[in-house]
């Protein structure tokens, strides 16, 4: 079994497999873009649920970009 600790993938990704991964790269939306489209806020609160928590944004002026979430433990603080 292969073991990776940094995906890149869009929030249609494998949840599944979620806690293997310690840092996410995932396109994100400011507003909804197309019908049903993962919010910022909406994937910061999903991801929450697995211990992840932003820690770098980076978007457009047209509403959409990427960021990167961090897997917290208990001896993680940002």
């Amino acid at each position: 079994m292969r073991y990776y600790n940094f995906w890149n993938f869009d929030i249609q990704g494998a949840i599944q497999s979620i806690q293997d991964a310690e840092l996410l790269y995932l396109e994100v939306n400011e507003k909804e873009l197309y019908k049903n489209c993962g919010l910022i806020d909406e994937i910061d609160m999903f991801l929450s649920i697995y211990n992840f928590r932003r820690v770098l944004t980076r978007v457009t002026p047209h509403g959409w970009g990427m960021l990167y979430t961090l897997k917290i433990n208990e001896s993680f603080i940002i």
